[in-house]
C-alpha cells in the first residue's frame, strides 16, 4: 500500500516505470522492444521515446514552427496532457506529463501528480521585477559613488575660492546621493500633483479653441518634436541643466552629457544604468553654469 512518507525513488531513464493504461497503446505502436505490450513495467527511455514519436507525429500535421497545437482532433494525447493545447518545444513541460502519467518506479508505487493547468502558461514567463531591490541597489551604488569622489577630493588639490564662479540667487540644496529620499520626495509631489488634478475643473473649449488646438499647445508641447530644442530627454518639459559624467576619467575621451534638468537628473539612476543617453558608465553629475 502506498504511504504518503514512502521514499519515492528517483526517475532515471534505465528505471522501470509502470504508466498508466492510456499510454499502453502509445508504447506499443512507436517502441519496437514492445510491440506485443499489453501492460506492467517498462524501461523509462522506451516509454519517453514512444510518446516523444507520437508527439512528433502528431505534430507533423501543423506547420513545423507552431509553438502551441490543439488537440481537440487528438483525444488520446489530449487525455494524457490534460490540456486543450501542447506546446511540443517545451521539454520540461514533456518530463512534466510523463511523470504525471506514471504508476510505480521501480517497483514503488507512486501516486501520479496532476500538474496545475497554470503550469503550462506560467512556466516560462517572466519573473516580475523587485524594485524595492533594485532602488536599494541604486542606492548602495550611489554611497560607493560617493566614497570614491571624497576620496578623489581628499588626494587632489582644490581651486582657490575665487577661481569658482558664483550662480546668481541661492538654490535648495538636494543631496543626489540620496536616491530613496528622492524618489519618495517625488512621489510625495507626484502624488499632490495628482490630486491637484482631479480637484481642477475641466475646461469648456468653444469650437474655435478645438479648430486651433494645436497652435494654442505650449511652447513646451510644440518642442517635443523639435530635434534641436534645449529641453530635458527625460521630462521633455524643464530646460537642460546637468550633464552625466561618462566614467572613463583616465582616457583622452573624458566627456559628459547634458541631456537632464536638475529634477530628472537626480531621479535617474545613473549609478546603475549609466548615463540616460548613451549607457556609458556614470560617476557623478554635474550642474552646468551658463
Amino acid at each position: 500500500m502506498y504511504r504518503e512518507t514512502q521514499q519515492i525513488p528517483q526517475l532515471r531513464a534505465a528505471s522501470m516505470v509502470t504508466p498508466v493504461e492510456e499510454f499502453t497503446e502509445i508504447i506499443r505502436m512507436y517502441s519496437d522492444e514492445y510491440r506485443n505490450y499489453n501492460g506492467g513495467p517498462v524501461k523509462c527511455i522506451h516509454m519517453h521515446n514512444s510518446f516523444a514519436k507520437y508527439v512528433s507525429n502528431v505534430v507533423k500535421k501543423f506547420d513545423s514552427t507552431a509553438t502551441e497545437i490543439p488537440l481537440e482532433n487528438e483525444p488520446l494525447l489530449r487525455k494524457i496532457c490534460r490540456v486543450d493545447s501542447l506546446d511540443p518545444k517545451n521539454m520540461k513541460l514533456k518530463w512534466a506529463i510523463l511523470k504525471q502519467n506514471i504508476l510505480a518506479i521501480d517497483g514503488t508505487p507512486v501516486r501520479p501528480r496532476v500538474m496545475d493547468p497554470q503550469f503550462y502558461m506560467n512556466q516560462y514567463e517572466p519573473r516580475s521585477v523587485n524594485y524595492d531591490k533594485v532602488d536599494a541597489e541604486e542606492s548602495l551604488a550611489r554611497r560607493r559613488l560617493q566614497e570614491s569622489w571624497k576620496h578623489f577630493d581628499r588626494s587632489t588639490k582644490r581651486p582657490n575660492s575665487s577661481d569658482i564662479p558664483s550662480t546668481s540667487g541661492p538654490s535648495p540644496k538636494i543631496n543626489k546621493w540620496d536616491f530613496d529620499g528622492i524618489k519618495k520626495a517625488q512621489e510625495q509631489q507626484d502624488k499632490e500633483d495628482q490630486e491637484a488634478a482631479e480637484n481642477q475643473k475641466p475646461e469648456v473649449l468653444n469650437f474655435e479653441q478645438s479648430e486651433n488646438k494645436e497652435e494654442n499647445q505650449p511652447s513646451s508641447k510644440r518642442q517635443k518634436i523639435d530635434p534641436e530644442n534645449e529641453l530635458c530627454i527625460l521630462c521633455r518639459e524643464n530646460d537642460r541643466s546637468h550633464a552625466f559624467l561618462h566614467g572613463s576619467l583616465e582616457s583622452d575621451d573624458a566627456s559628459a552629457h547634458l541631456v537632464a534638468c536638475e529634477q530628472c537628473a537626480l531621479k535617474w539612476q545613473w549609478a546603475t544604468k549609466g548615463c540616460p543617453y548613451c549607457r556609458k558608465p556614470c560617476v557623478n553629475i554635474l550642474r552646468i553654469l551658463k
